[in-house]
């Protein structure tokens, strides 16, 4: 077997469960609505008609579950590996520690940058509903894990997070309200191609310039091996705001460089629930 290095990183922090979502059934709409004005609503509950209703059912918009980046604690760790018994029992020394700070901008102090993929933002007629609801835990921790080969030199700065804004969901008393929601590692050797990426996203935007010329607009020649050049693509894309799920640039990056969550959990102990039901214009029906 060929020698690598084990990386592993772990965040932990306070986080939950979180979920928003559509309701356009007319007849449910309508159980919903009798429910709130009769005073016989919660998160869980049979409505008439013997209706199940869980809010936790309604996530099509957004469901995720993670910790909060915000002041989350991090810890990476190495292995070398060498053998198939170092495979099974890695011998990992601690590297790096801190604790996250995104309050302020999209890069942390050790590098790590963020940006948005999702975002409990939406709308609806008269005859549909919001839901939007929060399952909050004390603690979750969760665990990524990569290869790096050998001789390559792991670099914490090379590591991005996207995560979901969640100002709609979480209880506004809350701060720092971003969940992690995916984890992506780029060595600086494919930041071309990352540029590469964003400028054939943006091209339906401006479809009379080539990707060259576009390229030449957003980063000069030189800046495409800069060590910075990824900090800059960050920014450009939180200046023009959020990618969502279907984006092309965001499914690149899936498809290319994303690092699989190998354990997320709790300790299951809800510290509060929360959840409100919202009609057309951003009218609030009922919150608990």
């Amino acid at each position: 077997m060929d020698n690598y290095k084990l990386i592993r990183i772990t965040i932990a922090n306070q986080g939950g469960k979180f979920s928003s979502g559509l309701i356009d059934d007319f007849n449910l709409v309508n159980l919903i609505k009798g429910a709130i004005s009769n005073g016989e609503i919660s998160s869980d509950c049979i409505l008439e008609r013997d209706v199940e209703f869980d809010v936790e059912n309604f996530n099509n918009k957004i469901n995720v579950f993670g910790p909060l980046i915000c002041n989350a604690n991090i810890f990476i760790e190495e292995a070398f590996i060498k053998s198939s018994s170092d495979e099974q029992n890695p011998d990992y020394k601690e590297i790096y520690s801190g604790r996250l700070d995104f309050l302020n901008g999209f890069v942390d102090k050790s590098g790590i940058k963020t940006f948005i993929s999702s975002d409990s933002y939406f709308e609806c007629s008269e005859e549909e509903l919001m839901i939007f609801s929060q399952k909050v835990e004390k603690n979750i921790v969760s665990v990524y894990q990569l290869k790096v080969n050998e001789n390559e030199v792991f670099d914490r700065k090379n590591i991005l997070f996207s995560h979901s804004d969640l100002n709609e969901v979480i209880d506004p008393c809350q701060n720092g309200n971003i969940v992690l929601e995916h984890f992506f590692y780029i060595p600086s050797m494919k930041y071309e191609s990352i540029i590469n990426f964003y400028i054939e996203s943006v091209k339906e935007d401006e479809p009379d310039l080539t990707i060259q010329e576009l390229k030449e607009d957003y980063l000069e020649e030189d800046e495409l091996k800069d060590k910075e050049c990824l900090n800059k693509l960050i920014k450009m894309m939180v200046d023009d705001g959020q990618f969502d799920r279907n984006d092309y640039f965001l499914k690149k990056l899936l498809i290319n460089y994303q690092i699989e969550c190998i354990y997320c959990e709790g300790k299951e102990e809800s510290e509060n629930d929360y959840f409100k039901i919202v009609g057309k214009d951003d009218e609030l029906l009922y919150e608990s």
